[in-house]
């Protein structure tokens, strides 16, 4: 008898916990069905906050920088839900343009921002502040949030404006690819990117 009212009293308090934390605090749906606010944490107070309403409209979804919780740039309103990671100090924001597509934003605080329109295989060195673009031939070498035209390029022995890459590879101050040539042969490229850029 002791035991069965014991279990009586535990199972009725724990029903009142759970139904009182449900009321305390009700959960949005997260997904297409519901809004996003999300936050991604920086360096030194900085975050990336991230809020969709999921109402189909094209500024739907808005990026913007905060500096110790209080908003201090509008970085980009979209109608996609982007990716964020911060590296180091430089946070990335990738947002899905189509099959085998990206759309690349970089954000470096106080209010630096710069985009790229990328395809999968582009890398990206967040160290040396590069993104290599491999959309065609020749290869494009970009700084980050240094304008508009390539630091480097590299001129591949094949005729595809859309070369086949193996793979890339950041050294140090080289960019190595490995690509399929017109014939099929496995080879590989290197350009110097310049240390002083």
């Amino acid at each position: 008898m002791k035991t069965s009212n014991f279990i009586k009293t535990c199972v009725s308090a724990l029903l009142l916990l759970v139904a009182s934390a449900s009321n305390a605090l009700p959960l949005l749906p997260y997904g297409p069905d519901g809004p996003i606010n999300e936050v991604y944490r920086g360096p030194g107070g900085w975050a990336l906050s991230v809020q969709c309403k999921h109402n189909g409209a094209p500024d739907d979804c808005v990026i913007s920088a905060t500096k110790d919780g209080r908003v201090t740039k509008v970085i980009s309103k979209t109608s996609v839900l982007p990716g964020v990671q911060w590296y180091s100090d430089i946070a990335m924001m990738r947002f899905r343009c189509g099959s085998g597509c990206r759309r690349d934003l970089f954000f470096s605080p106080p209010d630096k921002i710069d985009g790229h329109e990328l395809v999968a295989q582009d890398a990206i060195n967040t160290k040396r502040r590069l993104v290599v673009s491999v959309a065609s031939n020749p290869l494009r070498v970009f700084k980050l949030f240094g304008g508009k035209e390539p630091v480097a390029t590299l001129r591949l022995a094949t005729l595809h404006t859309q070369p086949d890459l193996e793979s890339v590879r950041w050294e140090r101050n080289r960019l190595d690819v490995w690509y399929r040539d017109d014939t099929g042969k496995l080879k590989r490229a290197s350009v110097e990117i310049p240390a002083s850029r």
